[in-house]
């Protein structure tokens, strides 16, 4: 993105090229003049805002850096004649491993070859995956009806840590609750229920009865205190989940989940409604013994740089192949939901749609 500032302070007499980091995507956005406190999934965004007051300048070349690796570098003159310009660059924190402190910096040469370079700004990568498994279910990793060594290894590979990751038996709701704060990815493999509001089973069963229900009603408080105040990237708390894929019949039925789950539901950098966010459900009742191709396939493709919708779809053909021998039998749309964002991404820049950026992780 270039802009021109038609209006500005007069020039001094000196040789000079001046930049300045700001976050988001136009200057001037947050009076304050905050940074993020943290990065945050597959949308960041940041924008050098540079000028020459060297006179008769105009600005030769512009080039913003994150985490020591350039992401944006444009070439102005003889191309177009500018003193004055804003140059955005958006990136994937999932292209840097969790906790990484990643700097960003600018620098620009005028047409005269006078440099300038912005004071460094930097932040640390956030982007944590919490992961729960029935234990019947989840004992042995090789076994069909495993479904978290495919969520680990793909989220692993998508530069997320593991904050909690529970297979062991007799799990309850106060430890699932308790691991939804820190996580800005969750997945779970157990039970759903066929009825409103579609809850989805602790494993406290297998140790004793009776059925023990995690319900959106449960999941809501925690995730709007772990939030806190504020508009991400400048909340109190914790980042927002990403994404959600509730392994449990039924649970996608409606987008009780998503409400609880995907709070504030928008951020500073834009407006939208949930932008790169998501939860996913099934919308039937599954059978256990394909969870671990359609885990395999659904966590793959999103370390593919799939978007969220393009993930559902895959698993949902891989889930009817590996039932009836037909991928087709029935359409993603009838198999399993996406609410929220249809074009999140855990890997790979978030590009408002399905198409993947030409630098992969950066513009």
């Amino acid at each position: 993105m270039l802009c021109l500032c038609l209006a500005g302070p007069s020039r001094p007499a000196v040789a000079v090229v001046q930049c300045k980091i700001w976050w988001g995507t136009l200057p001037g956005q947050d009076p304050l003049d905050r940074f993020p406190t943290y990065f945050s999934g597959t949308r960041c965004a940041v924008v050098a805002e540079v000028r020459t007051t060297t006179p008769g300048a105009m600005l030769s070349w512009v080039r913003v850096s994150v985490g020591g690796q350039q992401t944006k570098y444009v070439q102005l003159y003889p191309i177009v004649f500018l003193p004055y310009v804003y140059v955005q660059s958006r990136f994937a924190s999932t292209h840097f491993p969790d906790g990484t402190a990643i700097e960003v910096t600018a620098e620009a040469v005028d047409t005269m070859g006078q440099y300038g370079a912005a004071t460094p700004r930097s932040s640390t990568v956030y982007n944590k995956a919490t992961l729960y498994g029935r234990n019947e279910w989840e004992q042995n990793p090789s076994d069909p009806s495993a479904g978290v060594p495919a969520a680990r290894t793909n989220l692993l590979a998508m530069n997320h840590s593991i904050c909690a990751g529970n297979t062991s038996l007799g799990w309850t709701k106060a430890d699932i609750l308790t691991n939804l704060a820190p996580c800005t990815a969750f997945y779970v493999n157990t039970h759903g229920a066929s009825s409103s509001p579609y809850p989805f089973m602790s494993d406290k069963d297998e140790i004793a009865a009776p059925d023990e229900w995690v319900y959106p009603d449960d999941v809501y408080p925690v995730r709007s205190g772990a939030v806190g105040t504020g508009y991400p990237p400048f909340n109190s708390g914790s980042p927002p989940v990403n994404l959600v894929f509730i392994d449990a019949c039924w649970t996608g039925l409606d987008n009780a989940f998503a409400e609880a789950f995907l709070v504030p539901y928008f951020s500073a950098y834009n407006q939208n409604w949930c932008e790169n966010q998501s939860e996913i459900g099934w919308r039937i009742d599954t059978v256990i013994g394909a969870t671990s191709v359609v885990g395999a396939t659904f966590w793959g493709a999103l370390a593919g740089g799939a978007t969220a919708h393009q993930a559902r779809d895959a698993a949902s053909r891989a889930y009817w192949l590996a039932i009836i021998g037909d991928p087709n039998y029935k359409t993603p749309t009838e198999t399993i939901s996406v609410w929220g964002d249809y074009h999140t991404r855990l890997c790979g820049l978030y590009t408002y749609g399905d198409t993947l950026a030409q630098g992969f992780w950066h513009d």
